[in-house]
């Protein structure tokens, strides 16, 4: 009985690498010894499947099995269930077949050229490609049909069919060599080469088999696993390369800071990232000096950054302009600190935990940090600071909710030496009774460097301590704000010129304001206030200019009381004895003028005014007024 070439079986099992085949007597687990050609010089146990599908000698050559007699054949997934001939969890490929040379009137011939004598039903060999044919007749004719066609030479030398891998390190692995020029594909990454000659130019593109590479088509999105380990050290390395739009995995390794570059857009996809630097690196780093160039147009994406063991900052970033971080999640991670920046946003950023969520900041004014867009911004238990501008100008703050349940220390938000900075929209509530000096900051050191600000559109600020507090400051306008449960819920600290307040409401307030500048101005009056009475309004008059207390309707003053010095005001309430004033008014500025006390809201005795008073008797409530020397004089 002679030996014949496997039958019945495929060539080519590209789904089934580094699997093993095994013949055995039919209907039994005793092995049957196969030889590695037709000469029956070689004879083996078993054979592998390499990583491109083919069945190769354990010296990693190609082969067709040659069995004798029938057999079953087994593909086993582990080389141990083969040599233990455990059959429970392999693939049987054939079922007591008979080889050609027991198949009466069937040849099966191995040669490069097909056999000139053939019948109905015979197997040709091609040696070069290992194709495998079969001598079909039928009602058109005859000829040679390929059986179970794979890919062979003829498809590797097609430069117009793309070559197909399931993974980047399949095609690396693989023996096959492949014509310059060839497409290659990757399936698990999606990602397109090209065989070209030479050494590679960069990481994305691996070296393959016959000396060539496989050139990475970058002109789409790229990801990043296409290029190499999901790691910041790859993404960097991307960037250096050129790439220009990247697409992240879902999850990345910050194993080095991330270095960004010019025209470089990453989208995220929600991807993780693992902060797992071991230092106090940040996760994004860049400085235009010491990296030679001034960061522009770099956008990033749909990202989230959890801490590891690193106690660095989120963001080091000196010198950009025109770039975006949008739709980002931190989460324990320590703060984000940004210097000499131009016309960047920051949008969509939830920052869980931070040390300090941003610190835009510059070395003086004009110089650093100006004309920045942060939006729709939540941040939770900030340990120091939620969000400071220094030294900066022109940057606008909008949906911005910072919200604590721990014991902060300074601001959610603060102002210092910054000029002509808009928020637009700010919801703060923090828990607990803060050591911080209030919720809301503006001051610096003096009203040339921290002026024009403006704070809009409040919706709310909840705190047991202050929530605006203004210093040092020119030309301030708070407006549109709701303050709740506030010790105090504005203090003008003093030092302060033309802070205006305008459409305020304070709703259970120890101190619903405490005023202490010389100008400061109150416009749409009267104020909404919940829960409390005038007796909240403390107002401190300064030596020299207005001190007092000031009311504006359309930019017409309505109203305003003038007093020498703070021992002439008592604010304690407007019914009553207790709103006295001092007469101070030079020229017919005012609509009206008191020279010492009034009492025209609410009746009261006459024996209970003061000397040169205006009051409302209480006896009869008529209009009266009482002279220098204690005369009640009737007024109508």
């Amino acid at each position: 009985m002679a030996y014949s070439p496997i039958a019945f079986t495929a060539a080519n099992y590209r789904d089934y690498k580094f699997n093993w085949i095994k013949a055995y007597e039919p209907g039994t687990t005793t092995p049957k010894v196969m030889a590695t050609d037709g000469t029956l010089a070689t004879l083996i146990a078993k054979a592998e499947i390499n990583v491109d599908g083919f069945i190769v000698s354990a010296g990693g050559a190609l082969i067709i099995p040659f069995i004798e007699g029938s057999y079953d054949l087994y593909m086993f997934k582990k080389e141990a269930d083969a040599d233990a001939n455990d059959t429970s969890e392999a693939v049987r490929l054939a079922d007591n077949i008979k080889g050609a040379a027991d198949l009466a009137g069937r040849d099966s011939t191995i040669s490069e050229l097909p056999p000139t004598v053939k019948s109905d039903g015979d197997r040709w060999i091609r040696c070069s490609d290992m194709k495998a044919f079969v001598w079909y007749i039928d009602a058109d004719g005859a000829q040679w049909v390929e059986d179970r066609p794979s890919y062979g030479i003829a498809t590797i030398q097609n430069l117009t069919l793309p070559y197909v891998f399931d993974s980047v390190s399949d095609m690396t692995d693989s023996i096959l060599v492949f014509p310059v020029g060839k497409l290659i594909t990757v399936s698990e990454t999606k990602a397109e080469y090209v065989s070209t000659a030479g050494i590679s130019p960069n990481v994305g593109s691996p070296a393959i088999a016959g000396g060539n590479h496989a050139l990475l088509n970058t002109s789409g999105k790229v990801r990043l696993d296409t290029y190499g380990p999901k790691t910041a050290t790859t993404l960097n390395a991307m960037m250096a390369d050129g790439i220009k739009n990247i697409q992240l995995p879902t999850t990345l390794s910050i194993d080095t800071p991330i270095k960004p570059q010019d025209n470089v857009e990453i989208y995220g996809g929600w991807c993780v990232m693992s902060n797992d630097l071991t230092g106090a690196d940040a996760v994004f780093s860049h400085d235009d000096v010491a990296d030679g160039f001034i960061l522009r147009w770099f956008r990033i994406s749909d990202y989230k950054i959890v801490v590891g063991t690193n106690d660095g900052d989120t963001f080091n970033l000196k010198g950009m302009q025109h770039c975006s971080f949008g739709d980002f999640h931190t989460v324990n991670v320590g703060s984000g600190v940004i210097q000499f920046a131009y016309f960047n946003n920051f949008g969509k950023m939830q920052l869980q935990n931070p040390l300090t969520a941003f610190k835009f900041t510059g070395i003086a004014q004009s110089t650093d940090c100006n004309f920045n867009t942060i939006e729709k911004c939540t941040i939770n238990n900030w340990t120091t600071i939620g969000l400071l501008i220094e030294n900066s100008r022109g940057n606008i703050i909008g949906a911005f909710d910072a919200e604590s349940s721990g014991i902060p220390t300074n601001p959610c938000l603060e102002f210092r030496d910054s000029s002509y900075n808009i928020v637009n929209s700010l919801w703060s509530e923090i828990q607990g009774t803060p050591s911080l000096t209030s919720t809301v900051k503006i001051g610096g050191t003096s009203g040339s460097n921290n002026k024009g600000n403006v704070i809009s559109h409040i919706p709310q600020i909840i705190t047991d301590g202050t929530g605006i507090l203004i210093e040092n400051s020119v030309g301030t306008r708070i407006f549109d704000v709701r303050l709740v449960g506030c010790s105090i819920g504005i203090n003008d600290a003093g030092t302060n010129s033309g802070l205006v307040v305008s459409t305020a409401q304070f709703d259970a307030c120890t101190v619903d304001f405490d005023i202490n500048s010389n100008d400061t101005i109150f416009e749409q009056s009267p104020f909404k206030m919940t829960g409390k009475v005038n007796a909240n309004h403390q107002v401190d008059s300064l030596g020299g200019g207005f001190g007092g207390y000031e009311y504006l309707v359309g930019g017409v003053r309505r109203f305003k009381a003038t007093c020498k010095s703070a021992s002439d005001v008592d604010f304690s309430g407007l019914y009553g004895n207790a709103m006295r004033w001092v007469d101070n008014v030079a020229g017919n500025e005012h609509v009206f003028e008191v020279s010492h006390s009034m009492h025209m809201f609410k009746g009261v005795a006459s024996t209970d005014v003061l000397d040169n008073s205006l009051f409302k008797d209480s006896s009869d409530n008529k209009l009266k007024y009482k002279d220098s020397s204690g005369v009640v004089k009737l007024l109508y």
